[in-house]
């Protein structure tokens, strides 16, 4: 997922994540991972305020990203 810079902190980023955990809730799915890169503050910041859990750092295409979960609830 990506926002357009001029579009940015308008809470769009969240208010869609909430959305796709929602539907994800009404067709019974329990949990959730989530993939981002290390060098990208806002989305870490974003992931960890709304609840997801770091799980760990691990290499991807020769950069770093963290594994995120979050368990619906």
């Amino acid at each position: 997922m990506a926002i357009e810079p001029d579009c940015r902190n308008q809470d769009l980023g969240k208010n869609l994540i909430f959305e796709v955990l929602k539907i994800m809730k009404e067709k019974s799915i329990k949990h959730v991972k989530v993939a981002a890169n290390l060098n990208n503050a806002a989305v870490n910041r974003l992931l960890s305020n709304i609840g997801f859990k770091r799980e760990r750092v691990f290499n991807l295409f020769n950069r770093c990203h963290c594994l995120y979960s979050y368990e619906l609830r």
